[in-house]
Formats: C-alpha cells, structure tokens, sequence
C-alpha cells in the first residue's frame, strides 16, 4: 500500500470531480450529472456473493468477494490501462466435501483471470490453438485450522502476486479490519436523502471508469473493454470466448488428480 489508490472501501455516489467528464450511463437530469461513483476508504469493505459450478457431477458453491479502489492512476497520457475505480474478485470454489477445491480471481473489468487450484484438480492437456486457455501461475497451498489464505497485491496496479497462507493472528494491532456486505447493495445506492440508483449502467458496466484500452481492443467483441463490470458480465478472453460466470469453466479446463 503506498498511496490512497490502494485501499479498499465502499462504493458509492458521492459529487463528481470537477477534473472528469460527467459519466455515461444512467444520468437521467441535471443533478444526477453532479454525482459520481467512487470509493470511501475510510470503511473498507468486501461484498461478497454466491455462485456454483459443474465438477466432477456435483453442483459446487463458489464463494466470491470483491474488492474497489478509488482508481487505477494514469502515469502519463499514453497510459492505456489506468483510471477512475478499479477492483478485484476472489472467488473459492469447495469440492462436495466443503474443502477448498480450487481459487481464481479476475480483476472487475473482466482482465488477468487467474486460477490457483488445489493439489486436488489439476489442468487438463491445454489444445493447440490460439484461444486463451487457463492460466494458472500457482498452486493454491494447503489450508488448515487457525489459517487463512491471504493475497499480496502490487501498489498501483492492482495485479495478484501471491497467494499464500497466513495465521488468523497474522497483522495484530496495525491490521486493517474491513467489514462484509452483500454485493446486491450496489444495485440500490443511496444517491440522495430518497433516492438510489445502482452501480452498474443496462449493460452492466460502471459507468465513469473507461479505459484508453478500448480503442485498441473493441475489434475483439468485448465492449468498453477495460471497464468495470458487474458480476455476470466479465468477458475473461480476448481471443475466443470464456466468462467467469460460466458454469462449466472448471469442467471444461480441469480434471481430478486421481
């Protein structure tokens, strides 16, 4: 954590920067132009959701918890990839057993979909073509009682390094504790004292936080690619179609390890 960009907090309408174009999306009169979506640092917070997947013949839960900066800052004006908010989804897929079956994360713009599967399930023989596959850089490390598992996240840009376990005691006094909420709530945002307005535009993107990247990938079928996105509309590949709410991606990319 080196500056504001990288704490987490709470979503939500607050007055827009005089700095920035009033966002798309939504914006029904005058002084909804004067409100911006943005990030409250002061209270950390993870909203968190729930979704399954096809293995192995069973219906699994995944657990997801997702994460927002204030942005991602532009280091110049060639910049392609910084903005305004950026953020993270976790998500930890349990076997029928309830024991950790795998990991995976993807930013909330749908880019650098990670897996960390356990040594439970491994990747299948990847085919020979040109469309993305599975990435997976690690593997998930075992869990046991007192532990948890615990992320390290590069400064500014947001990208996962580590996944690793760490001790429930780990941080003590200077650990920042962040509160949980249901991620629903940011379909229904306070805007005024009698009003609310959600997170995300029809089309399930944030409005306010395009990226430059857009001009350089729309040829590839995503649209506003590099935008945040709300749960069901993350687009993970670029090159042939996969999505992170796709009931059969673990299926489809991994097999038991016998």
């Amino acid at each position: 954590t080196v500056a504001d960009e990288d704490r987490i907090g709470a979503l939500g309408w607050q007055a827009a920067s005089a700095s920035r174009p009033p966002a798309a999306g939504g914006v029904t009169d005058m002084a909804d132009r004067a409100t911006e979506l943005g990030v409250d640092i002061a209270v950390p917070t993870v909203y968190r959701y729930l979704t399954h997947t096809r293995f192995g013949g069973h219906l699994l839960p995944q657990l997801n918890y997702t994460i927002w900066f204030p942005a991602r800052e532009r280091e110049s004006r060639f910049d392609l990839l910084g903005g305004h908010l950026d953020g993270i989804t976790f998500r930890v897929t349990l076997g029928a057993d309830g024991d950790v079956l795998a990991a995976d994360a993807v930013h909330n713009c749908g880019c650098y979909h990670l897996f960390f599967p356990s040594s439970r399930i491994r990747l299948k023989p990847q085919p020979a073509t040109l469309e993305e596959t599975a990435f997976a850089p690690q593997t998930l490390p075992e869990i046991t009682a007192g532990e948890r598992l615990t992320m390290r996240i590069a400064q500014h840009t947001h990208f996962i390094q580590r996944v690793w376990v760490t001790s429930l005691n780990t941080g003590g006094a200077d650990a920042i504790r962040y509160a949980q909420t249901n991620y629903d709530a940011l379909r229904t945002l306070p805007l005024s004292a009698d009003r609310s307005r959600s997170a995300f535009g029809a089309d399930g993107i944030v409005p306010g936080t395009e990226r430059r990247e857009r001009y350089f990938y729309w040829p590839m079928g995503v649209p506003n690619a590099g935008a945040m996105r709300g749960r069901g509309h993350h687009a993970t590949a670029f090159v042939g179609r996969r999505y992170f709410d796709d009931p059969w991606l673990f299926e489809t990319g991994f097999e038991a390890v016998r």
